[in-house]
């Protein structure tokens, strides 16, 4: 995309991961993140809402991020470790722009033995009906100088195309498989360092991520990759050839958490620079900045 600009300074906090270090955040399954990226004005933004609209309002509280303040929520896909909270959230935020794609808010379902069991966006339905500031994209939006979404990930690479053999789409009574092709990713251009990419869990495969990252921007220097990789170490011989293409692309620094199996981010950490709390990953309460904050490196 071209004229795409790039932002000042960002701020990342992991406000939902499924551990923290810290005694007053609660822990769960999911991601949330909270962006604050200064570019020709300050923009705050919510990056997935967690599994729980409880523990999302305990932790932005005990984190002093004021929900009404937020300009944008984005929602990768609709798993319910990203979209838990998001009928509860919407209740209380109902000015908030969310972008996100068409598909997230559809009937999503996974078979169990003999029967679909749903998997997609809680009351989606009542979602689609009662907000009023829904954007729903198939292809990247560029929401202000310097921060674009990925839109649909292309996915070339060959060892990342996978399928996801037991996910379906309920579209006019008929049960459709779905690789999740509308799972998307947040990007921002930092200016003189490169790309920072956020993703929720990458079913499209990191690589595949970003090279499209690349690709819609411009930018072909990665500086900062935050967020759930998806990969497990019982795949190792894939996990050893995106280590080997993530070499080739050198990443300044790489954030894995949420989905990313610990065996793997120990690979990780002995090839890149890993920003890594106590825990040895990212997690709730942490927070990354584009200067510096202890415990995390500068990215």
């Amino acid at each position: 995309m071209n004229k795409l600009g790039s932002v000042d300074s960002v701020k990342i906090t992991a406000v939902v991961e499924d551990t923290t270090s810290k005694d007053n955040i609660w822990a769960a399954h999911g991601i949330s993140f909270y962006l604050e990226v200064n570019t020709r004005k300050k923009i705050s933004l919510l990056f997935d809402v967690g599994p729980s609209f409880q523990l999302l309002k305990h932790n932005l509280k005990t984190l002093n991020i004021n929900s009404s303040k937020l300009n944008y929520l984005l929602i990768s896909h609709e798993h319910e470790d990203h979209t838990g909270a998001l009928f509860d959230f919407l209740k209380d935020n109902k000015k908030i722009s969310v972008v996100s794609h068409p598909d997230t808010f559809s009937f999503k379902c996974s078979l169990e033995t003999d029967r679909y069991k749903f998997q997609g966006v809680n009351d989606y339905q009542k979602i689609l009906k009662q907000h009023q500031h829904l954007i729903l994209t198939k292809t990247p939006l560029k929401i202000d100088r310097g921060i674009i979404t990925s839109g649909e990930i292309n996915r070339t690479t060959e060892f990342e195309t996978w399928k996801w053999k037991n996910y379906y789409q309920k579209k006019n009574s008929k049960y459709l498989k779905d690789n999740i092709i509308n799972e998307q990713a947040l990007i921002l251009n930092l200016k003189s360092k490169g790309l920072i990419i956020i993703t929720g869990c990458t079913h499209s495969g990191i690589i595949n991520l970003i090279k499209h990252s690349q690709k819609i921007t411009g930018v072909n220097k990665i500086h900062a990759i935050v967020g759930g990789f998806h990969l497990k170490i019982r795949n190792l011989s894939q996990v050893k050839q995106i280590i080997g293409e993530l070499k080739k692309i050198n990443p300044s620094f790489i954030a894995p958490c949420h989905c990313t199996d610990s065996k793997v981010i120990k690979k990780l950490d002995d090839k890149f620079h890993l920003i890594t709390s106590a825990l040895g990953h990212f997690s709730a309460g942490e927070e990354i900045t584009s200067s510096s904050l202890y415990p995390f490196r500068k990215i």
